[in-house]
């Protein structure tokens, strides 16, 4: 999942004057802004599951398939002063690597949707969400 959204990020946001993603794992990473400093505008990527269920009976190998869901969020984040301008192409760029795509892995992502934040402290943010399913067979 992660990579599918690097890669876009990589290719399409990052050329638009954004730095690299943060994921959820490495806060660290979030840039600082500091006194009289420039503010950076990046992006978070979270990922958070919810629901597992087996939606086939056990195979005559003893095997069982079952189907994981969550949303990945993706936050972006644009200096105060560039805020739509800049958010929006980056936000449809997310969209577009996201919407309706399959990973090489089978992670299928649904509903990727863009909602808006607004102010979030030095930054303008919006979140893009995306529902994502997968199988896994053990």
């Amino acid at each position: 999942m992660l990579g599918t959204l690097d890669a876009a990020w990589t290719a399409d946001v990052v050329p638009l004057g954004f730095v690299g993603l943060v994921y959820d794992d490495n806060p660290e990473a979030r840039p600082l802004v500091e006194s009289g400093g420039d503010v950076p505008n990046w992006g978070k990527a979270l990922v958070r599951h919810f629901d597992s269920f087996q939606p086939t009976l056990t195979s005559d190998t003893g095997t069982r398939r079952f189907r994981r869901t969550g949303t990945m969020t993706i936050t972006i984040y644009t200096r105060q002063d560039t805020g739509r301008r800049l958010l929006d192409p980056a936000a449809q760029a997310v969209i577009n690597a996201l919407q309706g795509k399959c990973t090489t892995n089978g992670v299928i992502f649904r509903q990727v949707r863009l909602a808006e934040v607004g102010q979030d402290g030095v930054w303008f943010a919006a979140n893009i969400l995306a529902n994502f399913e997968y199988d896994q067979i053990i």
